[in-house]
């Protein structure tokens, strides 16, 4: 750890973290970012620290996303489990990590949703970050330069808590989401969190069926819309209004 800090003190301003690069490396093919170093964590111990047993789940940044499906996390967070499943194809998700997941931050990713929804906290180098301050829009986070994601926290749900998820994709692709929606039963509350539709993920308890339109005109009120070419945004509502219907149903049978 010594040794990266003081590589990346050397030039901060031009220094990115790789782990499983996933993310990175698409985006410096396409000279999207251009650093002018890359530092490889990806093993760095501390990072691939994994509790799924403990009040509040610790899930290292390094651990990828095929490591989270077969340690465990179907049974401490089965939403996320079925929220990594629809996350590209395996070999995605055996380079993908957690913490490639939270810092990228795409507005339309699987992770930082689920995250979102169970109320998690992100472990920095620095500090401890909640998940809804954590996230400022597509690609944007309040991590500051050189501040290091060493994993995130999330409350450990009750047992037999009940959830969903459900995510529309464009047919053969290994893109992003159209839209996704996750429920689960938080800390005592039903709460809802959705992705596709707005500049980053956004969650809330869960609304009545009737006021679902009132609902999605707020958030849009004082979060900006998420552009999208292909898929208008009526079109996006459309079926984030099914989708919320379906979602509450197989929870909650409402």
């Amino acid at each position: 750890m010594a040794a990266l800090k003081s590589a990346f003190e050397q030039d901060p301003d031009g220094t990115f973290f790789i782990a499983g690069g996933q993310s990175l490396l698409p985006s410096l093919a396409v000279r999207g970012v251009q650093p002018r170093q890359i530092l490889d964590i990806a093993k760095l111990p501390e990072l691939h620290a994994l509790d799924l047993y403990g009040d509040r789940i610790f899930i290292g940044a390094a651990v990828t996303l095929t490591e989270l499906l077969e340690r465990g996390i179907a049974a401490a967070l089965p939403v996320m489990a079925s929220a990594l499943l629809h996350v590209g194809n395996i070999t995605i998700r055996n380079r993908a990590t957690v913490g490639g997941c939270l810092a990228w931050a795409d507005a339309r990713a699987e992770l930082p949703l689920i995250c979102l929804l169970y109320q998690g906290v992100v472990v920095t180098s620095a500090r401890r970050i909640a998940m809804d301050h954590f996230l400022e829009g597509p690609n944007k986070t309040v991590l500051a330069p050189g501040e290091l994601v060493i994993g995130v926290e999330i409350p450990r749900p009750q047992a037999h808590a009940a959830g969903a998820f459900r995510e529309l994709m464009p047919r053969k692709s290994l893109g992003r989401a159209i839209v996704s929606v996750a429920v689960a039963d938080v800390k005592g509350s039903r709460c809802i969190a959705v992705g596709g539709i707005w500049s980053k993920p956004v969650t809330a308890p869960v609304v009545a069926i009737d006021t679902v339109d009132k609902w999605i005109d707020r958030v849009s009120a004082i979060t900006p819309t998420l552009s999208d070419v292909l898929f208008p945004i009526d079109y996006r509502i459309a079926v984030l209004k099914a989708f919320i219907q379906r979602a509450m149903r197989e929870a909650w049978a409402l």
